[in-house]
């Protein structure tokens, strides 16, 4: 009986910690999912504000030509 009970616990212990390893894991792909999306808007808005820049001076550069 007693060696059913220590199995038990040890199965209970490694399916805990398991748990606790893809819950973590889980966890931190989320946090760096947003962080990854913080980071490409940012990009996108610089991207946006130097297309636009460069689209003006193209146009200012048609007119002199």
């Amino acid at each position: 009986m007693r060696d059913q009970i220590k199995s038990w616990k040890g199965k209970f212990d490694a399916e805990k910690h398991e748990r606790e390893f893809y819950h973590s894991a889980a966890l931190e792909a989320k946090r760096k999912n947003k962080l990854l999306k913080v980071a490409v808007g940012r990009l996108q808005n610089e991207y946006d504000k130097l297309k636009e820049k460069y689209n003006i001076t193209d146009n200012e550069l048609q007119f002199v030509s």
